[in-house]
């Protein structure tokens, strides 16, 4: 299972690790399953955590794809 990115012909998988935003010195690592985040209920999908801290989390969005930048996999 992976997320198509437009225009790359590619996709990005569970556990790769990501930029947002082509100057970003942020890495992040994909994952997908159950999360919780703002304090909502338990969702399942694709998110991202934190790959120097693994407690920071973030949902991953369709603002966000079409501007990621794989690092590696």
């Amino acid at each position: 299972m992976c997320v198509e990115i437009p225009n790359a012909d590619t996709c990005i998988h569970s556990e790769d690790i990501v930029k947002l935003g082509r100057f970003s010195h942020e890495k992040w690592i994909v994952k997908y399953g159950w999360y919780t985040w703002g304090g909502n209920r338990p969702v399942i999908g694709w998110y991202l955590t934190g790959f120097d801290d693994t407690s920071r989390l973030k949902p991953l969005q369709k603002t966000d794809i079409d501007d990621i930048y794989i690092i590696e996999r």
